[in-house]
């Protein structure tokens, strides 16, 4: 831009040295006219052209950014399945519990079976349906610290925020979508709502150390840890609390994972539109 007016500048000179030596004052009050008319035009033009530059610039960097989100959607998504193979094991294992103390409870919508087992226990996998004492052990040993925690990555969003390129983004719908997914994430993943998780996980640990003088994991250490279930009602009802619990955890995730998925597509919707033929 500044060569450009270095260059228009000198050019202009030269002519109005030669008009002046000339001695045309109408000539070069026209001239005066035309090089200030010059002078503004080219201003225009140099800033339209930096203008577009700076947009490019800044449609290439809302592009890459959005790629990022993608990724990092990506990844959540992962997140969600191994969390969600997690409580869909521990709640599976735990209605196993009940129905081997006689008491069955139908009362739950059934879930998909996860892509991936738990990794963890996948050796569990398929679940049972007669007595098996590892996975009665495994349900037991995950009664009152079974909930973890869901490590989601906040990289591309937080860049798009902080550089401001979410002003940059045209689509109201893929920004509402945006908005919501995090809005929705921070709900359900929020740092106070896993402690009350955490603890409320814990519950059923603490209430057989209070009333019973036990751990969890003595129960597997009995002759018959699945009597203790038929004995002991407050038991069953603080299981089934835990139950209710896991089963929302597991409902969680499959939601959270939906609303990823929708989020990329939006995302994949929109580069398409933005960068042809992609």
């Amino acid at each position: 831009m500044f060569r450009y007016l270095h260059w228009m500048l000198t050019f202009l000179r030269k002519i109005r040295k030669s008009l002046i030596e000339s001695g045309s004052a109408r000539k070069y009050l026209l001239y005066a006219i035309g090089e200030i008319a010059l002078v503004v035009i080219g201003i225009l033009i140099a800033l339209q052209i930096n203008n577009w530059n700076e947009g490019r610039k800044t449609k290439k960097q809302l592009i890459d950014h959005l790629e990022n989100l993608a990724i990092d959607l990506d990844e959540d998504i992962a997140e969600y399945d191994e969390k969600y193979s997690h409580h869909h094991m521990r709640f599976h294992s735990f209605i196993y519990l009940l129905d081997l103390a006689g008491y069955h409870i139908d009362i739950y919508e059934p879930f998909p079976d996860p892509e991936r087992p738990w990794e963890k226990h996948k050796e569990l996998y398929p679940y049972p349906d007669t007595f098996n004492i590892d996975f009665i052990k495994f349900a037991y040993n995950w009664m009152d610290h079974g909930y973890v925690s869901t490590k989601l990555s906040r990289t591309a969003v937080e860049e798009i925020q902080n550089l401001g390129l979410f002003s940059q983004i045209r689509n109201e719908k893929l920004k509402k979508q945006i908005n919501d997914y995090y809005k929705y994430v921070d709900w359900i993943f929020g740092e106070a709502i896993i402690q009350n998780y955490q603890r409320q996980a814990q519950e059923l640990g603490i209430y057989l150390r209070d009333q019973y003088s036990i751990i969890n994991i003595d129960i597997t250490r009995m002759d018959d840890p699945i009597g203790f279930l038929k004995q002991h009602k407050d038991v069953r009802l603080k299981l089934r609390s835990v139950i209710d619990d896991t089963y929302y955890h597991t409902l969680e995730m499959l939601r959270t994972k939906k609303k990823a998925e929708e989020l990329i597509q939006f995302i994949k919707d929109e580069l398409r539109i933005t960068i042809p033929n992609q």
